[in-house]
């Protein structure tokens, strides 16, 4: 069966992305023909010559419903699988019908929080198939009246994140010594609430136990905030630091350079002259997450946020906005619920929990001055990955294609 997958470029390092090219491989490995029409992608993503499927890039500044048209025009596919959140999905479906596609769609959603306004969930009783992340979401639109043909997380390769045997000299090469780094993964986007990090950050250094905690957060400094200048604000901007090389959050950061490593240990060893606290260029992502002491992710909504589990599965105590329910579902017992001081709305109904700065800030003092709490919140992390593999949602999808 030739099938078209719509979703973000499955060589993009958002959690579309890579879910793209978990369920893409997934697919071809099955022995279907697989074309991607790859959403902010660029043009070297269509001549990729290592991954086994085609890939239209769709650049950010294409019109990409006339893009679509012609994808489905000339490829020709059988079957539609769009991975999206219920906000773009309505969007999508709307291209699809315009460019007259009637054939079957199977839609793994990620509805970025609930409850949702009706305009938004009845678009899912024109899919074919519905595949969810989460029980509570399951639960959720069953109530709406949808059907939910499987559950199916994103999952977490251990073989990538995991307690790295070498962290001290990861740290020590990034000149963080002894301190306490608090880790901050995630877009500069609005959602993700960075500021409220920075105000916990600013309240606990001002007193005597907090002049050692330093703050990465890996974005951009500038997007929908200006973090830096919000840092320079607050009186914290010596206690923050950016990864300087990060100029597109879509691509992430390159893999650990093999060139910069030391055969025997596995790290670079730059030596004791540092002169900043800077995360090393040559770092990759799950290095920079092994060299944290706590990973605090204040996102007001979201579904099934990747850095819950890649946290976890390295080992590194996590801190998380309580939702009560589908990120909260995803943490587990394996992190500390961060309370909320407002509930408000999003733009499709859902909730959204405004996490309170005190209660970060607390949750950093908790885990920098309770050892007993931080090993129970690393085992409690790693029982919870245990259940969140890609091989669920790899044999999922591609069950259901077979399915028909």
């Amino acid at each position: 069966m030739k099938i078209g997958i719509i979703a973000d470029s499955p060589l993009l390092t958002t959690g579309f992305g890579i879910e793209s090219y978990q369920v893409a491989s997934a697919l071809t490995e099955a022995g279907h023909e697989v074309v991607c029409f790859g959403l902010k992608g660029v043009g070297s993503d269509g001549s990729a010559s290592t991954l086994p499927f085609h890939v239209w890039p769709i650049d950010v500044s294409t019109h990409w419903d006339i893009m679509l048209k012609k994808f489905l025009r000339e490829e020709q596919v059988e079957l539609v699988v769009i991975l999206m959140d219920l906000f773009n999905l309505r969007e999508v479906m709307a291209y699809c019908e315009a460019a007259s596609w009637n054939g079957p769609t199977l839609v793994y959603l990620t509805p970025d929080g609930i409850p949702a306004y009706k305009e938004y969930t009845n678009i899912l009783n024109n899919v074919h198939k519905c595949v969810v992340t989460t029980n509570y979401c399951a639960n959720y639109l069953k109530k709406c009246g949808i059907h939910v043909d499987a559950i199916a997380a994103p999952g977490v390769d251990s073989d990538v994140f995991f307690p790295m045997q070498h962290r001290d000299v990861l740290r020590e090469n990034a000149g963080f010594g002894n301190r306490f780094i608090v880790g901050v993964f995630g877009s500069n986007s609005e959602r993700k609430q960075q500021p409220r990090v920075m105000q916990a950050i600013a309240s606990i250094i001002s007193t005597n136990e907090g002049k050692d905690v330093i703050a990465y957060f890996h974005c951009i400094k500038r997007g929908y905030w200006h973090l830096d200048e919000i840092a320079e604000e607050l009186g914290i901007q010596k206690s923050v630091i950016f990864p300087n090389e990060l100029t597109d959050e879509s691509r992430g950061v390159a893999s650990c350079g093999v060139e910069n490593l030391d055969e025997q240990s596995g790290i670079n060893r730059i030596g004791s002259n540092i002169s900043q606290m800077q995360m090393p260029e040559y770092y990759g992502y799950a290095e920079r997450i092994n060299c944290c002491d706590l990973i605090v992710n204040a996102s007001h909504c979201g579904d099934f946020e990747h850095i819950i589990i890649e946290a976890q599965s390295c080992g590194v105590p996590l801190a998380h906005t309580n939702d009560e329910g589908i990120m909260a579902e995803a943490m587990g017992l394996g992190g500390l619920k961060l309370k909320t001081i407002d509930v408000g709305r999003g733009r499709i109904g859902q909730r959204i929990f405004m996490a309170c700065p005190g209660s970060i800030t607390d949750a950093i003092q908790r885990v920098k001055q309770d050892p007993v709490l931080r090993d129970n919140l690393r085992e409690r992390g790693f029982e919870n990955t245990r259940q969140y593999s890609w091989s669920k949602l790899r044999h999922t999808i591609v069950e259901l294609v077979q399915q028909g």
